[in-house]
């Protein structure tokens, strides 16, 4: 009689491990399409409203031209002009102005609230 050689294949352990390190690398392909597919999507997801500030100036009440607060007085007239270059109206409903260096509010307006 022939002597019948048995050839094993893989081993179970090592075919259940191949199997699991293609599931793995699956979801991982496919969190990477979603996260990229989702993230075009929402970036562009809407309009959106951007405020730039093209000028502003400072005036004391009293006396003209102001040359910054050394100058003792405390009453200033203050114009800021600002542009939405947006696509969606803003309405502006209080200014503050803050001292950079303390962090304290010096002034605000809430009396008018225009629609930029």
């Amino acid at each position: 009689m022939k002597k019948i050689l048995r050839r094993k294949a893989i081993s179970p352990i090592i075919a259940t491990v191949l199997l699991i390190l293609i599931a793995i690398a699956t979801g991982v392909m496919i969190y990477a399409f979603a996260t990229g597919w989702i993230g075009s999507r929402t970036a562009t997801g809407g309009p959106s409203s951007l405020l730039t500030i093209e000028a502003a100036s400072i005036e004391s009440a009293s006396s003209g031209s102001c040359s910054g607060a050394s100058s003792g007085q405390r009453n200033y007239s203050i114009t800021v002009f600002v542009r939405n270059i947006g696509s969606v109206a803003v309405n502006v409903s209080a200014l503050y102005l803050i001292n950079t260096t303390s962090g304290v509010v010096i002034g605000s307006d809430t009396s008018e609230t225009p629609t930029v």
